[in-house]
This record gives structure tokens, C-alpha cells and sequence, in this order.
């Protein structure tokens, strides 16, 4: 009576907190699956067999943990399917079906979320648990206990950088002023590398890698009167 109750109220949770489409239920699992192949190391490709195949579609299935997707084979006789997934929700979208995996078993294998249509009542659905028949109904059985994944959480839009306010072209002068010097002081004429001397400079004043202007000049002017031979 008790087994009789959760179950019902899992139904109902279910069938509210999964109110949306084929297509949205369908797209979950599609990721849900190339996350797992990820996650796993497993590759539908020439290194699987339909076995091992079907073994993982069936993993996937019960760790996505919906009561609206079902497996399939074509009749009693012929194997699973180790690519279609099944809407189960009744009304105009059961037994919605994809063939999300393109290609399986060989390298060229990919993910589709390509809805193919409505799947013909006479092909059986497969209880994701047992691989036995599942019987018509709007739910599949799914692992007791189970928690559904999560939607994603959204991608972090990182703070836009705050630069200091330009100072004024009088005070970058003062980068051109000692680095010209310096190098007259070396007997050296003006070459390109100076611009990498100018450019750590502004850089690191920008980056607040020092607290001012004047802190990187010193800084990298030591380092450029070291590469010019200068103490």
C-alpha cells in the first residue's frame, strides 16, 4: 500500500515537474547521453558492439531518470534499438521517437535531436529496467530513488574590466621621455624593441599589477637600463 502510494506520487510529481514537449524532454537526454559518453570514456563508434551499445543506451536511460522516455525494438523478434529513445506522455506527442544516434558503430557516429515522428503501435516499447516489454501507459519505470539531472547552470558572464581613467598624453611622455634618454644615455639609436619596454610598462600600470604609472616606470626601467648595459 505504501510501494502503491510513493509510486503514485511519483507519477504526478513527475508529470508536473516534466510538463514540456518531446522535443525539450528529447534535447535533455541527447546532451544527458554526450555528457555520459564524455564522463564515462564509452564511444558508440567502431570500437562498440550493439551489445555494448544497447548496454549504455539502457545506463544512460536509467541514470536520466525520466518516467517519459522508453526504449524500443522494431518487433518481439528483432534486437533493441541502441538509438531511439520514445516520448511516453500520452496525447499528440506519444510515442514521439528519435534516432539520436547517427551512425552508431562506426567513426563517423554522431548526436541528433531530429525528432523522426510517431512510432507505430505495433513496434513494443522497452522497460528501460528490464528490457522486457513495457506495457502501453504514459510512464516508463525508472530506478527507485532516483534524483533527475539538473538543468546546467548558466555560463558565468565574467565582470567587465575596470581600466584606469586616461591620464592625460602629458603623463605617458613621461615613459618616452626616460626610455629615450636611456637609450641616448647607452649610445643607441631608437629601434623597435623599445616598444616592448613602452608596452609591459602601460601594461602592468593597467593591469594593476602595480599601483601607479609612476611604480611601473620604475620598475621596468631597471630592467631596460639592465638590458642596455646601463647600472
Amino acid at each position: 500500500m505504501v510501494r502503491s502510494l510513493i509510486t503514485a506520487l511519483f507519477v504526478i510529481t513527475a508529470t508536473v515537474a516534466h510538463a514540456q514537449t518531446a522535443q525539450d524532454e528529447i534535447s535533455r537526454f541527447v546532451d544527458f547521453y554526450s555528457a555520459e559518453v564524455t564522463r564515462t570514456g564509452f564511444a558508440p563508434d567502431a570500437s562498440s558492439t550493439r551489445e555494448t551499445r544497447i548496454a549504455f543506451l539502457q545506463d544512460t536511460v536509467k541514470r536520466f531518470c525520466s518516467p517519459l522516455l522508453a526504449m524500443k525494438r522494431a518487433d518481439s523478434g528483432r534486437p533493441i534499438s541502441d538509438e531511439v529513445v520514445v516520448y511516453l506522455v500520452t496525447g499528440p506527442e506519444y510515442r514521439v521517437f528519435a534516432d539520436f544516434l547517427i551512425s552508431g558503430g562506426s567513426g563517423g557516429w554522431k548526436l541528433s535531436k531530429h525528432l523522426e515522428g510517431r512510432l507505430p503501435i505495433a513496434q513494443p516499447l522497452v522497460n528501460p529496467l528490464t528490457l522486457g516489454v513495457l506495457p502501453e501507459a504514459s510512464f516508463a519505470p525508472t530506478v527507485p530513488g532516483c534524483v533527475p539531472p539538473t538543468e546546467p547552470p548558466p555560463p558565468v558572464t565574467p565582470p567587465t574590466p575596470v581600466y584606469p581613467p586616461y591620464p592625460g598624453d602629458p603623463v605617458f611622455d613621461q615613459v618616452g621621455a626616460v626610455l629615450f634618454a636611456d637609450y641616448a644615455e647607452a649610445g643607441q639609436a631608437p629601434n623597435p624593441q623599445m616598444g616592448r619596454w613602452f608596452g609591459r610598462t602601460i601594461y602592468d600600470w593597467l593591469a594593476q599589477v602595480v599601483p601607479t604609472l609612476e611604480a611601473s616606470i620604475a620598475k621596468h626601467r631597471a630592467e631596460w637600463r639592465a638590458a642596455l648595459g646601463l647600472p
